[in-house]
């Protein structure tokens, strides 16, 4: 699709709808500074925050990313200022799920949780029959105990460690695994993108789970911390030993959420072009002749023949 010129009207009506379509979303933010400013409400707050985030990587991000959780990360990257750290991978996180499943004689995974049912597609664990439980019987896994060995050796695991950063980019886990050890377990490495952890463990938890993993200082750690932190936590699993966990307090969400209403805002102030479910939502009856604001590229790949072919029509009559 070519340069489009818009009329200088036709820009401050995209402008002032786009603005207008933010606004209840902005009132939203509001309510939720007051849960922050009383220090009150710690599960319903991760909730509506999170939420309001999957909104909008709803309603403004190309349906082309099937996955909700990719179409998230990807709002995350392009829209804050924490940008490609999205992409990076919590190391502890990712230890404590090989570290379960070494340590049992007996796991079940969890075909509901993502990351469990890419581990035991790694592990090539093959179900007695059709519909079994998928536990998985260890005898001696050399696979994990070498991927614990040098993810331990790679940054900080446990609290007390001090042998580096606890947030590694996907190349160094790369690196220290090796090619082939990391080629047969990447789809589970990549369900600990920090993008992946806010998503699964926060943003699902609260929706799905009557509980979040808790920690014996999450109510101060929560509302008084400025940026991602990694926090001592006991799993029930395993109560002998602590491990470090992610976790997001609220300020940090709070300014993510606003970043992404704000650069979402001045992108289409630049761009002048509107995502397909936001222009059917933005315009209505005769105004929908105006495809000249629509953003093609935003309409899912198995209707966009359909498009196509409308413009044609629509081009071939005038």
């Amino acid at each position: 699709m070519g340069k489009v010129i818009l009329r200088t009207a036709d820009i401050k009506e995209i402008t002032s709808r786009i603005k207008l379509y933010l606004a209840p979303i902005r009132r939203r933010l509001n309510t939720i500074k007051q849960f922050y400013k009383l220090k009150q409400n710690l599960h319903e707050t991760i909730l509506l925050l999170c939420c309001y985030l999957d909104a909008l990587a709803n309603s403004f991000i190309s349906k082309e990313i099937k996955s909700k959780e990719n179409r998230i990360i990807y709002l995350l990257e392009k829209f804050t200022s924490f940008g490609p750290k999205w992409n990076q991978i919590s190391l502890p996180n990712l230890y404590y799920l090989i570290y379960r499943a070494q340590k049992n004689f007996c796991v079940y995974f969890n075909p509901i949780r993502k990351e469990e049912d890419a581990l035991k597609k790694a592990l090539d664990i093959l179900e007695l029959r059709p519909g079994a439980v998928p536990f998985y019987i260890r005898e001696k896994d050399e696979k994990l105990l070498t991927i614990m060995e040098k993810l331990n050796a790679l940054g900080n695991i446990k609290p007390g460690q001090n042998i580096g950063p606890s947030i590694i980019s996907t190349a160094k886990v790369r690196i220290a695994l090796g090619s082939k050890l990391y080629k047969e377990f990447n789809s589970v490495i990549e369900m600990f993108r920090i993008g992946s952890v806010l998503w699964r463990d926060f943003r699902c938890k609260t929706v799905h789970e009557l509980y979040l993993q808790t920690t014996r200082d999450e109510k101060k750690i929560f509302w008084i911390e400025k940026a991602p932190i990694f926090v001592p936590i006991q799993y029930q699993t395993h109560p002998e030993t602590e491990f470090l966990s992610l976790w997001f307090p609220a300020k940090f969400l709070l300014i993510t959420l606003k970043e992404c209403i704000d650069n979402i805002q001045k992108k289409f102030a630049a761009t002048k072009l509107i995502p397909a479910d936001l222009y059917f939502d933005l315009f209505s009856g005769t105004e929908l002749e105006k495809f000249v604001y629509l953003d093609y590229s935003t309409i899912p790949p198995e209707i966009f023949g359909k498009q196509k072919s409308l413009r044609k029509e629509k081009a071939e009559g005038s």
